[in-house]
């Protein structure tokens, strides 16, 4: 009769055994992890609220308003950084993270962006790829410690402190294409008086006699035929040679003359 309630202790004896064992090795799995300090960045412009989470122990935490974050890792640990802005980006842990207890972390913007001009040749880090420690400088040259300038001389127009005359600057970007118009403005004028003046100056050309003995248009009838000719297109030839004009003229009164009978 003794035997069942020494069969039930042992059971719940067991599954505390167990339990115990689960958040002991789960306590020191934490423990043996340690915890590094990073910063997320978008060029050198730190992140806000981007979500990062350790893909081994599925702990996460968030970059806060200078992009920075803790979060306790180990060697072969993977962090995920996602956000909806910028691209998600996995980084391995390796024993230099560990020994500095840093990491910096650059992501890129997710967002569809203009070209931007090559000024000039630096070697372009794939920050996709690039795993850096903190306080890792690149490219630091005579302009690393320059101060910007100051945006609102250049976008402010009644800002004179720069000495800059941005009407002036226009005026000199745009005047060869106001130059090209005022050109193409003249030809096009150019061309419309040559062709409604074609009619006269044929007549003045080619002389009466052309007309009558050539094409047998009576002299009082030249003008009447220059109009007939000019609605099948005798204008269009302001720029041809004499030979095609003067063939064109023949056929044309070959067609008047038949309109007269």
């Amino acid at each position: 009769m003794k035997v069942k309630p020494i069969i039930k202790l042992n059971i719940r004896l067991y599954f505390f055994i167990c339990i115990s064992f689960l958040f002991l090795r789960t306590v020191y799995s934490q423990n043996n992890r340690i915890e590094i300090k990073g910063v997320v960045k978008y060029d050198a412009i730190p992140l806000q609220d981007i979500n990062i989470i350790n893909k081994t122990t599925n702990l996460g935490t968030s970059s806060d308003s200078k992009g920075v974050f803790k979060i306790p890792v180990k060697i072969g640990d993977s962090l995920l950084f996602s956000s909806i802005v910028y691209k998600n980006r996995i980084v391995k842990i390796t024993a230099t993270h560990i020994t500095s207890k840093k990491i910096i972390v650059h992501l890129e913007s997710d967002l569809n962006e203009l070209d931007e001009i090559e000024l000039r040749k630096i070697p372009q880090i794939d920050w996709s790829k690039a795993s850096v420690v903190l306080g890792t400088i690149y490219n630091n040259d005579n302009n690393t410690a320059a101060k910007p300038p100051n945006a609102e001389n250049f976008t402010n127009p009644i800002s004179t402190k720069t000495g800059i005359n941005f009407v002036a600057i226009f005026k000199n970007l745009t005047q060869k294409s106001r130059i090209k118009r005022k050109k193409e403005k003249q030809k096009l004028a150019q061309i419309e008086f040559l062709k409604s003046n074609f009619q006269q100056t044929i007549k003045n050309s080619y002389g009466a006699d052309f007309f009558t003995e050539w094409l047998k248009i009576p002299k009082d009838q030249i003008h009447l035929f220059l109009d007939f000719c000019v609605g099948k297109g005798l204008n269009e030839l302001y720029d041809s040679d004499e030979f095609i004009v003067k063939n064109f003229l023949v056929k044309q009164s070959i067609l008047f003359h038949q309109l007269k009978k």
